[in-house]
């Protein structure tokens, strides 16, 4: 192999390494060197040169990638079209801090719209529940009183807000079953059929029991839903709906307030003092109190059967 085409092999060999790692004047360096040291040699000596002027190249080369790339930091990534800003350094733990990054915005976002328009939504949500649509109402009271517990909404402003929306859309709900759903239920004939088997023990027991089932029927999810409804059909007297309506709601919203606003606030203290197991021994014994309140209710329920 010839001299001139060992040099222009190596030369292409080498090429690459100022496209890739930008190392200035390599292959320049390179092609100098052998031939000025060829010029009145032989080929022993041209061969020599050849070797040191390589090994030079190769040494900074590795030198000069080394400290640009030290073993501590991850993989470069080059595009390939390249702009003023070099490489463009991809890391798992810049991907991580960008999602954190990414998840506090979002969560001041939420936060800001809790702020300026929860309540509105609080009432909105529990006054339709309470009028007869499956929405989670009593989910929406927990979290309008956990964000309360961190100072973005007054917990006061939460406990009228709920109770309110409690009361209205029960007398919303009462007034659409007095008025609509009896018409309805004895406008069709199988419907009618069902109402006078259905109907007088219906009547019955909410003259007798009324003022119980409307009350305790906040605290029931489903019969939540359907309690006024049943109240307006029987035709129970309003007076008598609305107080125990409304007792019902004032107790629901001011109890289910009060426990989502104080364990929140317990968390978050537990947490800030005793770190992440403090937080979970109040989320256990929050756990323990939701237990103790589904027994209490299927009692409840048992006995009322």
């Amino acid at each position: 192999m010839s001299l001139p085409y060992t040099l222009d092999l190596s030369r292409r060999r080498l090429a690459h390494l100022d496209d890739t790692f930008g190392v200035p004047n390599i292959v320049d360096h390179f092609r100098a060197g052998p031939e000025v040291s060829a010029i009145g040699k032989g080929r022993r000596n041209a061969s020599v040169a050849l070797d040191r002027n390589l090994e030079t190249a190769l040494d900074q080369t590795r030198n000069r990638v080394r400290d640009e790339c030290h073993s501590a930091l991850p993989r470069l990534e080059f595009p390939r079209n390249a702009d003023s800003h070099a490489a463009i350094l991809r890391t798992p733990t810049g991907r991580v801090t960008q999602y954190v990054q990414d998840l506090r915005t979002l969560a001041g976002r939420v936060t800001h719209f809790v702020h300026h328009y929860g309540l509105f939504f609080l009432f909105a949500i529990v006054c339709l529940e309470s009028a007869g649509l499956w929405l989670p109402g009593e989910t929406a009271l927990i979290a309008a009183a956990v964000y309360a517990s961190e100072g973005h909404l007054s917990i006061v402003g939460v406990v009228l807000v709920a109770a309110a929306a409690a009361i209205i859309g029960d007398n919303i709900g009462y007034w659409l079953g007095r008025e609509v759903g009896r018409r309805l239920i004895y406008r069709y004939g199988w419907a009618r059929r069902i109402a006078d088997k259905v109907m007088p023990p219906a009547e019955r027991f909410f003259a007798r029991h009324g003022g119980k089932a409307v009350f305790l029927a906040r605290f029931f999810g489903g019969v939540r839903v359907t309690g006024a409804w049943m109240a307006g059909i029987t035709r129970m007297s309003w007076w008598r709906f609305l107080f125990w309506n409304a007792s019902g709601g004032i107790v629901w919203a001011v109890a289910v307030s009060l426990i989502a606003f104080y364990a929140g606030k317990a968390a978050a203290d537990s947490i800030g003092r005793y770190g992440v197991f403090g937080g979970i021994g109040i989320v256990g014994l929050l756990v323990l109190g939701l237990v103790g309140l589904h027994l209490w209710r299927r009692r409840v329920a048992e006995q009322g059967a």
